[in-house]
């Protein structure tokens, strides 16, 4: 399909198949090479969310996701792996230099004292902050925080300690998401 232009947010349409061919290893290489990044230096999360109430937030193109910076350094990694089994060393090291570069961005950009932020809007205001009044902590970047493997290890303890005493909730058998 054509790309969505930038007053779309969403196209309903029949699909038909594409004339073009390439590799799974190739379909990969340009995921990751598609993503663009912001201010911040965290991946622009556009207008399309998972979360769908997230999904206004970089309507503009400004907007940055934290967890998203997180994701993207393990595919990086992953990928890194698959290429040294295949004797791609030179991409392997470009991979594992840019999950690096990606993972100091998030602790040099969106640690906020306590916990890992969720992202930047398109103005810059800090989603998931404590000074937030409203979308203070949000479970995804605290969980990425661990499973991305960030290097301070200290501060993924520390955001996982704010989950468990803000977010679950003992006497009903509940973890909220935010």
């Amino acid at each position: 399909a054509e790309e969505l232009s930038p007053e779309e947010d969403e196209r309903y349409f029949i699909p038909s198949v594409s004339e073009q061919t390439a590799s799974l290893m190739e379909h990969c290489r340009r995921a990751i090479r598609r993503v663009s990044f912001g201010e911040h230096g965290l991946p622009h999360m556009g207008s399309c969310d998972w979360n769908d109430g997230m999904s206004g937030i970089g309507r503009e193109g400004r907007g940055e996701s934290v967890w998203l910076a997180q994701f993207l350094a393990i595919v990086e990694e992953r990928m890194a792996a698959l290429c040294l089994r295949r004797g791609e060393t030179d991409e392997a090291r470009q991979l594992l230099d840019s999950a690096r570069q990606h993972k100091e961005a998030v602790d040099r950009e969106a640690w906020d004292g306590e916990w890992y932020l969720r992202a930047y809007t398109d103005s810059g205001e800090a989603v998931g902050s404590r000074r937030s009044e409203e979308g203070g902590l949000d479970l995804l970047p605290q969980a990425f925080a661990a499973l991305s493997g960030m290097p301070n290890k200290k501060r993924i303890a520390q955001a996982l300690d704010a989950c468990l005493d803000r977010l679950v909730d003992r006497e009903h058998g509940v973890i909220r998401l935010f």
